[in-house]
C-alpha cells in the first residue's frame, strides 16, 4: 500500500510540473538552468539537442566505457578478487554492465559537472557487491572536521568518501566539478542553440526573410483589401513564399538579413570548434572541417587518447581503488588499472607485424602475444625465445666448425670449437671488449627471464600461504631442468673451460631464492606474509643485471 501511494504521488507531481515553465520545471527537479548572453535558456536537455555537443559527450563516454579495467596483484591478474567482476562484467549484477556504468558516469560528469555512485558492501566482510549510480542533483560533497563525506538530500546521515565513486569535471577546489551548463559552457552552448533555432525558423519560412510593403502614394481601403484578400498577392506570398506577388503602386522590401549576409554556416562552424574546445576533442572527431595540428590523423588520434581520454581513465583508476581493502591500498599489493593498449589497436597487418617482432625477440612470450589478440595460452608459450643471431659470435679463429658425432646420451651435436673450449683450458689472453659486451647482454637476458619465472611463481604461491611450504618443496623439481637448459648454451660461451657452468649457475640461483623464501616463511607473521613475499620477488627480479655482472666478472678473473 505504501509503495502504491508513493507511486501515485510521484505520477501526480510529474503531471503537475510538466506544464510549468522550463526554468521552474528544472528548479523543482533539481537540475541546473543557465541563461546565456544570447538570451537562450540552457539546460542539460537542451544542450544534448546540439548535435556537436551530443556527439562529443557520447564519444568520450563510449571510449571510457569500452576500455577494459583489470585488477592486478603484482604482475598477475587477480580474477578471484571481489572487484574483478564489478569492473569487468557487472557493476550491478544483471542490472547495469560495467561498460554502461562507466559510460553513464562519464556522460553525467560532462553534462552535470559531477557523477556519483554508491559502493554497496557486504557488512560482514566489507567486500564490494555492486555499484549504484546516484542522482548528481541530490548529492553534495562536504568536508566535516577535515574529513570528506557525501550528503544525499532526504537523508540524515552522510556517506564516507571510501563508499562513493566520484567522477568530476574540471574543478576549482578539488571537491566539486564545474557544471559546463551553468558555468564555463553556457554562452557557447547558448549561441549554438540560438543559431540552430534561427536556422530552423529561416527554413520554416521557405528560406525567404521577412518583408514589408512600401508605397509611394497612399493606398485606399479598396486597394489595401485587394492586396491582402484571400486571393490577393500578399496572401499568396505568405502561403507560398516562392511565388512572385504582383503589386499595384507598391514595392516589396526585405526586412531581415539573408542567410548569406548573416554568415550562418560560418558561425555554426565556429560554434562547433568552441564545443570541441570545451570537451577537449579534436575538431575532426565532431565531423568538422579544420586544419590539423599534427602531420597525420594517427598523431591526432594519439593526442586524443593522451589529452582527452587519459585524464578520465586516471580518475576512474583512483576512484576504483576504493574497491580494494585498506591493507591492499596502503601496501600497494593490488591495483586497478585501465588497459590503455585496447585503445591503440591498429589494422590486422600492423598488429601482425608488431606481434611478430615482439615474439621474435626476447621481450614478449608467445602467450603474451596471444593474450593481446584474445586467444588462449598454449603449452610452453610462457618461455621467451632467443634468436640465434643474438647469441654472442665465436671470436676464436683457426678452429674447425665441423659438427662432432652425438655423444652416448643422445644430445645434439655441437661445433668442434665449442667442444675444445669446454674440454681444454683456453689460452690466456686479454678479453675482447666487444665480445664481453655480447656475453653480458646474453647472460643478463637469461638471468632476467629465469628470475622473472621464479618471482612470478612465488607471487602466485604467496596468495595461498597455507600451501606455500609445498611450493618450496617442489621448487627445484619444477624449475631445475628449465633453468639448466636456459643457462647451458650461454654459460658455455661465457665460461670457457667449464662444462658444468650452466648447471652451477642455475643451481646457485635456485638455492639463493629458496633460502630467502624459507627465511620469510619462518619469520614473517601471517598478515604481512603476502606483501613480504611480493617485495622479495620484486627485489630478486630486479637484481638480475647485478647477478649477471658478478658472474661474468668471476669468470673473466678466474
Amino acid at each position: 500500500m505504501i509503495r502504491w501511494t508513493k507511486r501515485k504521488l510521484t505520477e501526480a507531481r510529474s503531471s503537475l510540473i510538466r506544464g510549468l515553465a522550463p526554468e521552474i520545471y528544472y528548479a523543482i527537479g533539481g537540475g541546473r538552468v543557465a541563461h546565456s548572453k544570447s538570451g537562450i535558456m540552457v539546460t542539460a536537455d537542451e544542450a544534448m539537442k546540439v548535435a556537436a555537443f551530443k556527439r562529443g559527450v557520447c564519444l568520450i563516454g563510449d571510449y571510457i566505457g569500452k576500455t577494459p579495467f583489470h585488477v592486478k596483484q603484482g604482475h598477475s591478474k587477480a580474477t578471484d578478487h571481489p572487484a574483478w567482476k564489478l569492473v569487468r562484467r557487472w557493476a550491478w549484477y544483471h542490472g547495469q554492465s560495467a561498460f554502461e556504468f562507466r559510460r553513464t558516469m562519464t556522460i553525467l560528469a560532462q553534462c552535470r559537472g559531477n557523477s556519483y555512485a554508491r559502493i554497496v558492501r557486504n557488512q560482514a566482510t566489507m567486500e564490494p557487491l555492486s555499484l549504484r549510480i546516484l542522482d548528481p542533483s541530490k548529492v553534495e560533497a562536504v568536508v566535516k572536521r577535515g574529513t570528506l563525506r557525501y550528503q544525499v538530500k532526504g537523508r540524515d546521515t552522510t556517506m564516507p568518501a571510501s563508499n562513493v565513486i566520484h567522477i568530476k569535471a574540471p574543478s576549482l577546489d578539488g571537491f566539486h566539478g564545474m557544471d559546463p551548463i551553468s558555468q564555463y559552457g553556457r554562452d557557447v552552448l547558448g549561441l549554438a542553440i540560438a543559431q540552430q533555432n534561427y536556422a530552423s525558423r529561416y527554413y520554416e519560412n521557405g528560406g525567404v526573410p521577412s518583408t514589408y510593403l512600401k508605397s509611394e502614394v497612399p493606398l485606399g481601403e479598396d486597394q489595401w483589401n485587394r492586396l491582402k484578400g484571400e486571393t490577393g498577392p500578399l496572401k499568396t506570398a505568405v502561403d507560398n513564399p516562392h511565388d512572385i506577388p504582383v503589386l499595384e503602386q507598391a514595392e516589396l522590401k526585405s526586412l531581415n538579413l539573408s542567410a548569406e549576409q548573416t554568415q550562418l554556416l560560418g558561425a555554426r562552424e565556429f560554434s562547433l570548434k568552441d564545443i570541441a574546445n570545451i570537451l577537449g576533442l579534436p575538431v575532426h572527431k565532431l565531423q568538422g572541417d579544420g586544419k590539423s595540428s599534427y602531420k597525420s590523423l594517427e598523431e591526432e588520434n594519439r593526442a586524443f587518447r593522451e589529452d582527452t581520454l587519459d585524464p578520465w581513465l586516471c580518475q576512474f583508476e583512483f576512484e576504483f581503488a576504493k574497491l580494494l581493502t585498506e591493507d591492499q591500498q596502503l601496501q600497494e599489493t593490488h591495483e586497478i588499472h585501465a588497459v590503455r593498449e585496447s585503445l591503440t589497436r591498429t589494422n590486422i597487418k600492423d598488429r601482425q607485424e608488431y606481434l611478430g617482432k615482439g615474439v621474435g625477440v626476447p621481450w614478449m612470450t608467445p602467450n603474451e602475444g596471444r593474450e593481446i589478440e584474445g586467444l588462449e595460452g598454449i603449452e610452453g608459450g610462457d618461455e621467451l625465445q632467443i634468436p640465434l643471431n643474438m647469441i654472442p659470435p665465436d671470436t676464436t679463429s683457426g678452429n674447425d666448425s665441423e659438427p662432432a658425432d652425438d655423444d652416448e646420451e643422445g644430445r645434439e651435436s655441437i661445433p668442434a670449437s665449442t667442444q675444445q673450449r669446454t674440454s681444454e683450458p683456453a689460452p690466456e689472453k686479454t678479453p675482447d671488449p666487444l665480445q664481453t659486451v655480447h656475453q653480458l647482454r646474453a647472460l643478463t637476458d637469461v638471468y632476467g627471464r629465469m628470475s622473472k619465472r621464479l618471482a612470478t611463481q612465488a607471487r602466485k604461491a604467496a596468495a595461498k600461504p597455507k600451501a606455500f611450504q609445498d611450493f618450496l618443496d617442489n621448487l627445484d623439481e619444477r624449475n631445475q631442468d628449465t633453468l639448466r637448459s636456459a643457462f647451458g648454451p650461454v654459460c658455455g660461451l661465457c665460461a670457457t673451460g667449464s662444462a658444468s657452468a650452466g648447471d652451477d649457475v642455475s643451481d646457485t640461483l635456485l638455492a639463493d631464492f629458496r633460502t630467502e623464501l624459507n627465511t620469510i616463511y619462518d619469520t614473517t607473521p601471517a598478515d604481512a606474509f603476502t606483501s613480504k613475499v611480493n617485495a622479495a620477488a620484486d627485489t630478486f627480479e630486479q637484481s638480475a643485471r647485478t647477478r649477471a655482472d658478478n658472474q661474468l666478472m668471476e669468470w673473466l678473473t678466474a
